[in-house]
């Protein structure tokens, strides 16, 4: 039982503000919601800015300072890098002109940084906290002037006054489950899809074999850099271990993961029975509650604020304190003094990490759901992600993914692609980029495409949006050309380019009209034309479509890949550890780019970029020597395959250079 408020927290999808603005109002009778003011307070940093700025001295000047300020020794850090600075000079010798002296202007800056700490710099709105006001409330100031109430009062004073405050939150995981149960129901309106069959949903195989396979892309928690090191670090095998992984997965938390996968009894049966469920190391706010109400004979809620004491004892006087309070109530139970200092020491050195066991199981549901929708639905599920992208990475591993899993992603086309939504074509396992990707393309401009298709022929493309010269300008017919997006209408791009530039011309005259006849003479005016090279094409993809492209995809097929793969050549060079430091091993790549430098004995070597076929760029070392044999080779944007070793530099793995040739795979 906890003593104190509760802390609530709600989570919404990414229509939270509608929520806040449309909905919640009305939900409370005699009552009305309130956003709640946070406080920007001056520290040593933004103090020393704010005052140099009064002095003239320039931003990129006083953020430099400020950077490289030792927070420990502020003042003497300060004082050194005030010396030489030609504005304080300059504000000194004015101020003196208007009979202000200041006789040493480098103390004046510090003793105001010193008396300007922990005052309020601006008032701004809490991230996340509204609390929910009686009308006609007085206690607290309110700021109605708003579209919704502000109460002027921070967090921390409205909790000493016991009002309850509430987290509404934003979860972009709650919009990628109902989109891709969405686009499941829009294919098949009978799929039923039960997401709070829980039972069945934890112990669904098929989400343990895409944590097995490392295929977390996506996925709540366990898609993050850390969730997917401790999925293959503790294997789960169970909903128990994932609710583990969750609560694990925070920093500072190593020895905690450590301990876990030791799976080690304390010498305590009361402890080990109350963790046996964490592999005896306490993980859960829960159970520390329970270890402190158990040993010291307290109810769980003195146990609940022994605990939150013990999560905010972040020096050794504070910790002495704690323990001193624990030693109290034990030495009344009759406990030794060699004990309880034991079991302090247990329980100390996790307390800050500890997690609340009900929202780690919620979490972990929710991780289960998207498992659970990517392992059965993974077309769908895909679509949103890339809809919905948390961040590039992400984004760049979901691309990984669908290349391991054979499906193309199309770039945009008239005929296929939505104005916003991901297309999908699970029979030629294939998902369209949307309209609205296009650089220069807005939404509206991407929707009113989507309205005018299907086009039957170019001609026919050409007649409807010769209607919207204003919306669909030449430079955007231009740009979907490049990017192939009129593909299903002719598949040669240089073809169509040349033909719209004809057209645009003779468009100049009043009696021109376009029509098939026309169109058609064109067609066979430039039927032998070739069409842009692959380079070409992954410049236009990159310039309009802000697509990374991989030339390696252009070249090769998945398949092709993987025999390439099984002949011992390296593709992915995140592999780089089959490989001891010794042990030259052959690998494929792209030539990004060169820079060339020359040595102290007045040779030249180089530096290559390079990118594998998922994406992954790394850096390759020539020395002088294999410089000089194969400088004649090297160019970028080329495809190459040679020899390569294991290196370490700055403590950091790169590659170096070790064959005789370099091959050149496009020639």
């Amino acid at each position: 039982m906890k003593v104190h408020a509760p802390d609530i927290d709600i989570d919404f999808d990414l229509n939270r503000n509608e929520f806040i603005q449309k909905i919640l109002p009305n939900l409370f009778k005699n009552q009305y919601p309130a956003l709640i003011s946070a406080f920007v307070t001056l520290n040593v940093k933004n103090s020393i800015q704010d005052i140099l700025r009064v002095f003239n001295v320039p931003p990129s000047i006083s953020i430099n300072i400020s950077k490289n300020i030792d927070e420990e020794n502020w003042e003497e850090s300060l004082r050194e890098q005030l010396k030489d600075i030609e504005e304080l000079k300059k504000a000194k010798d004015y101020l003196k002109g208007k009979n202000i002296i200041i006789n040493n202007i480098e103390d004046y800056i510090i003793n105001y940084v010193k008396k300007s700490q922990g005052s309020i710099r601006q008032a701004t709105k809490h991230a996340a906290g509204i609390v929910i006001l009686p009308e006609g409330d007085k206690i607290i100031p309110v700021k109605k002037n708003e579209p919704i109430p502000v109460v002027e009062f921070d967090l921390k004073q409205l909790e000493e006054l016991n009002y309850l405050k509430i987290d509404l939150l934003t979860l972009r995981t709650l919009t990628i489950i109902q989109k891709t149960i969405d686009l499941i129901k829009n294919e098949n309106q009978n799929n039923i899809i039960d997401l709070y069959d829980f039972d069945k949903i934890i112990n669904c195989k098929e989400i343990f074999d895409l944590i097995e396979k490392n295929m977390l892309e996506g996925v709540f928690q366990l898609g993050t850099k850390g969730g997917m090191e401790l999925c293959k670090t503790l294997k789960p095998k169970n909903f128990r271990d994932i609710v583990a992984i969750n609560s694990l997965n925070r920093p500072g938390t190593k020895t905690m993961v450590e301990d876990f996968l030791k799976a080690e009894k304390t010498k305590f049966d009361f402890i080990n029975e109350i963790t046996e469920e964490t592999n005896y190391i306490v993980l859960f706010q829960e159970q520390l509650n329970k270890i402190l109400s158990f040993y010291l004979n307290i109810d769980e809620g003195l146990a609940d604020l022994l605990r939150r004491e013990l999560e905010k004892a972040n020096s050794q006087i504070k910790k002495q304190e704690i323990y001193q309070k624990i030693l109290k109530f034990a030495l009344k139970n009759n406990k030794e003094e060699n004990e309880i200092k034991d079991i302090f020491d247990l329980i100390i050195k996790s307390a800050g990490y500890l997690f609340n066991k009900s929202h780690a199981v919620c979490y972990s549901l929710l991780t289960c759901q998207t498992l659970y929708l990517k392992s059965l639905y993974p077309y769908e599920f895909y679509s949103v992600c890339l809809k919905y992208p948390s961040s590039t990475n992400e984004k760049d591993g979901i691309l990984n993914e669908l290349k391991s899993l054979e499906i193309k992603l199309q770039n945009p086309d008239v005929n296929y692609s939505h104005f916003l939504d991901f297309v999908i074509n699970k029979e030629k396992k294939e998902i369209y980029y949307n309209l609205a990707l296009i650089k220069g393309f807005s939404e509206e401009t991407a929707e009113l495409l989507t309205q005018l298709k299907p086009f039957k022929s170019f001609a026919d493309f050409l007649i409807k949006v010769s209607k919207y010269k204003r919306k669909l300008t030449s430079a955007k017919i231009e740009t979907l050309i490049k990017v192939g997006a009129l593909r299903s209408l002719y598949a040669n791009k240089k073809v169509l380019l040349l033909i719209y530039n004809e057209i645009q011309k003779e468009s100049k005259k009043s009696s021109f009209t376009i029509n098939e006849g026309i169109i058609e003479y064109l067609f066979l005016k430039y039927k032998d034309e070739k069409d842009f090279t692959t380079l070409e094409q992954q410049m236009f993809a990159e310039e309009f479509l802000s697509i990374k492209t991989n030339l390696l995809e252009n070249f090769f097929t998945f398949n092709e890949i993987k025999k390439i793969e099984e002949k011992g050549v390296l593709v992915n060079i995140e592999d780089y550890t089959k490989y001891d430091f010794e042990t030259p091993f052959y690998a494929l790549f792209e030539l990004k780019s060169i820079k060339v430098i020359t040595t102290k004995n007045n040779k030249q070597m180089c530096f290559l970029e390079a990118q594998d076929y998922f994406g992954k760029t790394f850096d390759i070392t020539v020395f002088p020597k294999d410089y000089d044999n194969i400088k004649n080779e090297l160019k970028e944007k080329n495809i190459y395959m040679c020899k390569l070793k294991n290196n370490v530099y700055k403590e950091k793995i790169n590659f170096v250079f070790a064959d005789k040739k370099i091959k050149n795979v496009l020639k």
